[in-house]
């Protein structure tokens, strides 16, 4: 689209602010032209006998109740649109001011006021061990990094190929002839906010 339906002037597209996807916008009437099916998905969520309301929170019918619901976007499927719709008109959908970037940065304070240590750029070369625990870690630079515990988050056949020294060739033998995957695991969490204060769209 190059020129708005509404006034007649021009259009440009990108991310209206509390959205998530480009769109083409008026620059001179605001109005911001939706190009996906006129499919509104709803949905009744249960639990305890109660059924999920939401109050909007824009026009139109501000301030009244209705279930959850919205519009589809192009590509969606009605299973894909509700599973998104119910959380963000339930939750509201939570971003953070600087990306994702910050929330590590945040973190890593947090662990650095109680103690923690963190070194970046540096590649691990041997893990050691005393009797029967990993205790040490041993940087390429000859540094050493002395730990109650190790966690190690990098591919497992990097132990039994000798990667990570002799101390921990006997670890994960089973992965060093299975053929390589590519699949990873993903976490996901639902944690309540009561500190900082977040962005937040609904």
């Amino acid at each position: 689209m190059n020129f708005c339906s509404n006034c007649g002037a021009e259009t440009s597209r990108r991310v209206p602010e509390g959205d998530n996807r480009p769109r083409d916008l008026c620059e001179d009437c605001g109005t911001i032209h939706y190009q996906n099916p006129k499919i509104i998905a709803g949905c009744v969520v249960l639990q305890d006998h109660k059924v999920l309301l939401c109050k909007r929170a824009i026009e139109p019918r501000y301030g009244l109740w209705t279930l959850p619901a919205g519009f589809m976007e192009n590509g969606e499927t009605v299973a894909q649109a509700l599973s998104l719709i119910w959380q963000a008109e339930a939750k509201g959908v939570w971003t953070i001011k600087g990306g994702m970037n910050q929330l590590a940065r945040a973190i890593e304070k947090l662990c650095i006021a109680r103690g923690a240590e963190f070194t970046y750029n540096k590649a691990v070369v041997e893990l050691r061990r005393s009797r029967d625990e990993i205790d040490t870690v041993v940087l390429e630079n000859g540094s050493l990094i002395y730990a109650d515990a190790v966690i190690f988050n990098g591919d497992p056949r990097a132990m039994p190929m000798g990667k990570l020294g002799n101390d921990v060739r006997h670890i994960a033998q089973n992965t060093n002839s299975e053929k390589r995957s590519l699949s990873a695991y993903v976490w996901g969490f639902d944690a309540r906010i009561d500190a900082a204060n977040l962005a937040h769209h609904n």
